[in-house]
């Protein structure tokens, strides 16, 4: 497998969990690299990105979270670049030199972009810049209505094509209607060049998140329910409404978060009277024993 540039027409297309598929289920020795991070995180005084962290904990990688991103502050760095206290230059350099450090004792290496193709490109560290420094195959992850996926995905093999970067295939993904995809998407598509490399269904149980998550992103106290982590949050709800108007809306919903203060009492026994996954209590107000 030759290193591997994975990007995409929007955000939260799909990137993270197609990039997993394709190292899980290879056969060699995947590594993995970020170079400008969107989706930051600390802790001990460390900063990473959650989707390196998550790439590290599932293919057992040696290097340090922090050591699959090299930037973390694009509105910074940009700055730099635009008051000429940081060149292009020095960009160009240590993302070369972390990816050579990544790509150490790795057959390949899946190399994220962030949020879509075109992202970090004032700086240099747009997807196109990345796969022709780097020299790498790209993949595009594609997603949205028949006619956004066309005009995305269009617009992608342009961008790339300023770089004098082939745009090696397209993965449709979280697709609702196969059969319009396959008849219109695909072949419109391939006409142009592009090869279609894999069409993925949508599957809500990967569409929405779990308790725990919610527990690990507020960084909130647990008080009680260990047993309920796993269950699954399709909506979130602000508790701030009176109790007649709000039981019509929290009936109508199953697994559902719900944000309200400490002290609503009401509320909150209200939202358990319904199909609620969590409650999330505000204001660092306990609730009642009741």
């Amino acid at each position: 497998m030759n290193d591997l540039l994975i990007s995409s027409t929007k955000r939260n297309a799909g990137k993270t969990a197609i990039g997993l598929g394709i190292s899980l289920t290879s056969k060699s020795k995947i590594g993995y690299f970020k170079p400008l991070s969107d989706k930051i995180a600390s802790k001990e005084e460390k900063i990473y990105d959650e989707d390196s962290k998550l790439f590290k904990e599932l293919l057992g990688l040696k290097e340090r979270r922090e050591e699959l991103s090299v930037f973390y502050d694009y509105a910074g760095t940009l700055r730099e670049v635009a008051t000429h206290t940081r060149k292009r230059e020095e960009i160009e350099k240590k993302l070369r030199e972390r990816f050579d450090f990544v790509k150490r004792e790795k057959d390949s290496v899946i190399v994220e972009s962030s949020q879509s193709i075109s992202y970090g490109a004032f700086i240099g560290l747009s997807a196109g810049e990345i796969a022709r420094e780097l020299e790498l195959k790209t993949l595009v992850i594609a997603e949205g209505s028949p006619e956004t996926i066309l005009d995305k995905t269009v617009l992608c093999k342009y961008y790339l094509d300023a770089f004098n970067v082939a745009l090696d295939g397209v993965v449709i993904n979280k697709v609702q209607d196969s059969r319009e995809i396959e008849e219109t998407v695909v072949p419109d598509l391939e006409r142009r060049g592009i090869s279609v490399v894999g069409i993925v269904p949508y599957e809500k149980i990967l569409a929405g998140i779990v308790v725990e998550d919610l527990v690990d992103f507020l960084g909130a106290n647990l008080l009680t329910g260990e047993q309920g982590l796993t269950k699954r949050v399709d909506k979130i709800f602000i508790g701030a409404m009176n109790i007649e108007t709000a039981l019509g809306y929290l009936r109508q919903h199953t697994n559902k978060a719900i944000i309200t203060g400490g002290d609503r009492v009401d509320m909150q026994l209200a939202a358990l009277e319904t199909s609620t996954s969590c409650l999330i209590l505000t204001g660092g107000v306990y609730p009642s024993p009741l």
